[in-house]
């Protein structure tokens, strides 16, 4: 989950391919959250239980994220300060969710990037149970803060390396934060493909390298070295919505 990645040498073009819709059924709403309800640095997991988790990830303690969260005039606020950030998971139970055959995952989503500081960067991406590479990571928006975002999705299973590491398979260029203000980002990930609308606009649609297995949304922020020690950047999430179709 690095910022600066090389691209697999395919077109997004090359991705695409068709999959059948999913039947028709009732939905079931896994987080459906709007913030609401203020909570100051260090109560945002008591408050939203229901909706997120900020426990451990990614080999850091739950105190990382909650010093870095808040939340005020409707949004979750992940603010950049002393070369650190946060991440949280829309992901209550912890056990994560997938996609069972023709019934998709739909992941709906509204953020914002605001402020002055550098060398700050945010990725919102699905992040496999149990932290095996192999079964997916999908980067749903990804970069610095002050530069364009990308999704990336990764290879999976025997395309990754021997050590573990899953390459990007392709590299989709997208919006500057500073020139889009708030975006609303879709994600509809079935079994055999999966697909990302930003603004209502597809970016993304593919059947190849396919997320397997229960996934969390997480959101995750931090500082590269060099990065301005006390920054006024923050990542704002407005509303989260996860549903099984």
């Amino acid at each position: 989950m690095t910022w600066a990645r090389r691209l697999a040498g395919l077109t997004l073009a090359s991705a695409v391919a068709l999959a059948p819709a999913a039947s028709a059924r009732a939905s079931t709403t896994l987080v459906n959250v709007g913030f609401s309800k203020s909570a100051k640095a260090g109560t945002v997991a008591k408050a939203y239980a229901s909706s997120l988790w900020t426990g451990a990830l990614f080999g850091n303690g739950p105190a990382y994220s909650e010093r870095n969260l808040s939340v005020h005039d409707g949004s979750l606020d992940m603010r950049f300060y002393a070369g650190q950030g946060g991440y949280v998971a829309f992901d209550p139970t912890g056990e994560g969710y997938a996609p069972t055959p023709g019934h998709p995952v739909h992941l709906r989503f509204s953020a914002q990037a605001t402020g002055t500081g550098t060398g700050y960067g945010v990725a919102f991406l699905l992040w496999p149970k149990g932290d095996d590479a192999r079964n997916g990571e999908f980067d749903v928006l990804e970069g610095d803060l002050d530069k364009r975002q990308h999704i990336y999705p990764h290879v999976t299973g025997d395309a990754c390396r021997a050590d573990g590491w899953c390459d990007n398979m392709i590299d989709v260029e997208m919006l500057t934060w500073k020139k889009e203000g708030w975006v609303t980002v879709d994600v509809v990930w079935a079994t055999d493909r999966i697909t990302e609308k930003v603004n209502g606009v597809t970016r993304y649609d593919s059947c190849q390298h396919v997320p397997v297995g229960p996934h969390a949304l997480i959101m995750q922020g931090s500082g590269k070295p060099g990065a301005t020690r006390f920054s006024t950047s923050h990542v704002l999430v407005g509303s989260m919505k996860v549903e099984h179709l």
